[in-house]
């Protein structure tokens, strides 16, 4: 082809028509790289936060879910999409192709359209794409509107739902973590709005640790610096409705993420520089642990009794008054004081009427109480639930366990989870703790 046309046209002309062919390739390449790239390049001289440090590692990673033996396990359950949404993902790829043509890869509207098309492979539980086009969409707000722009929150929120689903704990506690750090800086100046979002951010933590069977103490740890921070700032804030509901939930979750500490330092799965297993023939080390464990003990005591006292000298209202004693006298009890702990239940005890008394506090609470919580993570796998029955004694503790003929064989793993349970009891109107009988209980097992 080419000598023919040397003969005719000459090799000057050649030279432009080949110079001309390769630059009309090369655009062609670097316009395909363009309309295929991801938007998750930081911007100049944006200082990523360290808690979102590790988005470009997820995107590599949950490329290959190989990789992970967790990733393995989700992949096997991935549901194809059906041709509805097929159909759907075709008309937002090309509404996002067209807002990337008119206003670069980065458009502002992009991430709307990413966050439509992540929901879609989310209900199809392919939830590494979904975390990809959900963290592209995040790069773009932040591109658009700045590294602290609250408008990435309800992506951020999104993409936490996804990784709970995909089963991924610490990447969504990771991305819990980010959601903080952005709320202190995107809401500053609305403290009542950022005291939501502490207590809120609080719950999830909390709740994340005992859904995952209690092993990641960093849910704890997180939950405890969101409650005290919502405590000190709701301390510093009288302008501020009081938002009473809210402060009783973060007190109850102050209160368990506590005793999960003091849990954990008892039963030696955490300690501070020292080790709680010390050589029998060793009584000088076991000392020295066993002071050291008291120590830890105390301080958390200490510090929870400030916090309550703290909020006690705020409040005046005497239903919060009585929620309060309440709270002061669980917190007691869970440290063995019962004298100091019936003074704060009498205290309750005195701000009902006196014909309301009796049923204040009638039925046994296990303590801590677990604060309500609006949202709720999906069970994984199955799980059993079988009842039992048991009585509670004045000390808080639980004997003659019944349980039915066919369920014998969890009767010692209910027996175990009593053990470690404490339970504030029965408390007649003059404030005196009571026995009780046939308590029913459903408990539920992997």
């Amino acid at each position: 082809m080419f000598p023919a046309m040397k003969s005719k046209i000459g090799s000057a002309t050649l030279i432009l028509m080949c110079g001309l062919l390769c630059s009309t390739l090369s655009l062609a390449q670097t316009d395909s790289k363009i309309a295929t790239a991801t938007t998750n390049i930081p911007p100049a001289n944006a200082e990523q936060p360290v808690m979102d440090s590790s988005s470009e590692q997820d995107s590599s990673s949950t490329a290959s879910p190989q990789k992970d033996s967790k990733q393995q396990a989700t992949t096997k359950t991935i549901n194809t999409l059906s041709a509805q949404d097929l159909e759907q993902i075709s008309i937002l790829e090309s509404r996002l192709w067209k807002l990337q043509e008119l206003h670069g890869n980065f458009a502002s509207a992009s991430s709307e359209v990413l966050a439509d098309m992540a929901a879609i492979y989310q209900s199809a539980r392919q939830y590494d794409e979904a975390s990809k086009l959900l963290r592209q969409a995040m790069q773009a707000q932040r591109v658009n509107h700045g590294l602290y722009s609250e408008l990435q929150e309800p992506i951020a929120k999104q993409l936490v739902t996804n990784l709970v689903a995909a089963g991924q704990w610490r990447k969504a506690r990771e991305q819990q973590e980010f959601r903080h750090w952005l709320a202190n800086r995107s809401l500053l100046g609305d403290k009542k709005r950022l005291l939501k979002t502490l207590m809120t951010l609080g719950q999830w933590q909390l709740h994340a640790y005992v859904y995952n069977g209690r092993r990641d103490v960093a849910h704890l740890n997180a939950a405890n610096s969101l409650y005290l921070q919502y405590i000190e700032l709701y301390g510093q804030s009288p302008e501020l409705d009081r938002q009473h509901e809210d402060l009783s939930k973060v007190l109850q979750g102050f209160i368990a993420s506590n005793y999960f500490k003091l849990t954990i330092i008892e039963q030696g799965q955490q300690s501070n520089g020292f080790s709680v297993t010390t050589l029998r023939h060793d009584p000088l080390s076991q000392q020295q642990a066993s002071n050291e464990l008291q120590q830890q003990k105390n301080n958390i005591f200490v510090n929870g009794k400030k916090a309550l006292e703290s909020m006690s000298a705020i409040e005046t209202d005497s239903t919060d008054r009585q929620r309060l004693s309440i709270l002061n006298g669980d917190w007691h009890l869970m440290f063995g004081k019962y004298s100091t702990a019936k003074k704060y239940y009498r205290e309750a005890l005195a701000f009902s009427e006196e014909d309301q008394r009796p049923a204040l506090f009638a039925t046994p609470e296990v303590i801590p109480i677990l604060p309500e919580w609006e949202e709720s993570f999906l069970e994984l796998e199955p799980r059993i639930h079988i009842k039992a029955s048991y009585d509670i004694g004045r000390d808080g503790k639980a004997r003659n366990l019944k349980v039915a003929e066919e369920n014998k064989k969890y009767r010692g793993k209910i027996k175990r989870q009593l053990r470690k349970t404490q339970f504030r009891p029965s408390i007649n109107a003059d404030g005196n703790f009571q026995n009780s009988k046939d308590i029913q209980q459903s408990f539920s097992f992997p």
